[in-house]
């Protein structure tokens, strides 16, 4: 579980490095600790799941941020533009 979620959090590093945005990183570490004291200090299921859940959602919503954002970023043309 704890490698898990070290993974998780590393995986939006990675991105987040190269991004340089790390805000989603420091939600997700937030997350991830939720996750670990719903699971070994308070024992309870629905913290533990809430955790999860809402680690999975950072995640899809992080990657439909980024492929929004690469159809906004218009890509350069390596032709010149036809006459009309």
């Amino acid at each position: 579980m704890i490698g898990s979620l070290v993974l998780s959090v590393a995986a939006l590093g990675v991105r987040a490095r190269i991004e340089r945005r790390y805000g989603t990183v420091a939600i997700a570490a937030v997350l991830a600790a939720v996750i670990l004291a719903g699971r070994f200090l308070y024992d309870s299921k629905p913290v533990v799941f809430s955790g999860a859940a809402a680690l999975f959602a950072l995640a899809v919503l992080t990657t439909l941020r980024r492929s929004f954002a690469n159809t906004l970023i218009e890509r350069p043309r390596w032709h010149k533009p036809l006459p009309h």
